[in-house]
């Protein structure tokens, strides 16, 4: 299993910023070592090759690596020389970092619309809607106890109770779901419910069922925010 957990991955997400920052902004050689003493090692720490990463990571990766080599990470001091290596070697993956971050912008994008036409698909046929949304998490204290392969595993089980459409699920017509990470959160679900309005009510009762589902699949390891939406009615013209 690997050795990437919920509390090292926020590493990935710092240097994605600290990455789309530099191809954004120009920066100062003191500002960029600075970052890179504090990026470097908790990355190598936690860096496993069995996963696939962004542009911004590779960037990362390859521009470090091509100037310090195979060195201890503990051993390796950046100052303003490397530094100035660094974003000179950083330049040669401009293109692919600026094509990936576009690509994920145009997928948000066709995600947001293929989302509502969904809903408007589900709002043409039923009367009545429950819109149920739930945020499933980890608690902060029990992040490095969670393994990426864990978090993944979760999701599938979440996925398969909502599939058979059973106990808090029944009268499910549709769903929604996003995977998000966030420095505090590190990576979580924000999850969409949509029932049948004309047969289930109590959203609010609904979400915690919901989210006491997703503390039995985490081993009581996960954490849970009940969104209350209120219904959602069609008007006959």
């Amino acid at each position: 299993m690997s050795s990437i957990n919920l509390l090292n991955i926020n590493i990935f997400q710092k240097i994605d910023s600290f990455i789309r920052i530099l191809m954004n902004h120009p920066a100062t050689p003191e500002w960029v070592a600075d970052n890179l003493n504090q990026l470097y090692l908790p990355f190598c720490l936690a860096y496993d090759d069995e996963y696939d990463y962004s542009e911004s990571v590779r960037a990362f990766l390859g521009s470090t690596k091509a100037i310090v080599g195979e060195f201890l990470p503990n051993k390796v001091n950046w100052n303003k020389q490397l530094a100035c290596q660094f974003l000179m070697m950083l330049h040669a993956y401009r293109d692919r970092v600026m094509t990936s971050i576009a690509l994920q912008r145009s997928q948000e994008m066709d995600n947001q619309y293929e989302l509502i036409k969904y809903v408007n698909q589900l709002l043409n046929h039923y009367s009545r809607l429950l819109f149920v949304r739930v945020d499933l998490s980890y608690l902060v204290d029990n992040l490095a106890n969670v393994k990426l392969d864990d978090f993944y595993e979760h999701i599938t089980k979440l996925r398969e109770l909502i599939s058979n459409k059973q106990t808090c699920f029944e009268h499910l017509q549709g769903y929604a779901w996003a995977l998000e990470q966030g420095i505090d959160k590190s990576l979580h679900c924000h999850l969409l419910l949509i029932y049948d309005g004309a047969k289930r009510q109590k959203d609010v009762f609904i979400g915690r069922e919901v989210g006491e589902k997703w503390l039995y699949i985490t081993g009581n390891n996960g954490n849970y925010y009940n969104v209350s939406i209120r219904p959602f009615h069609l008007t006959p013209y």
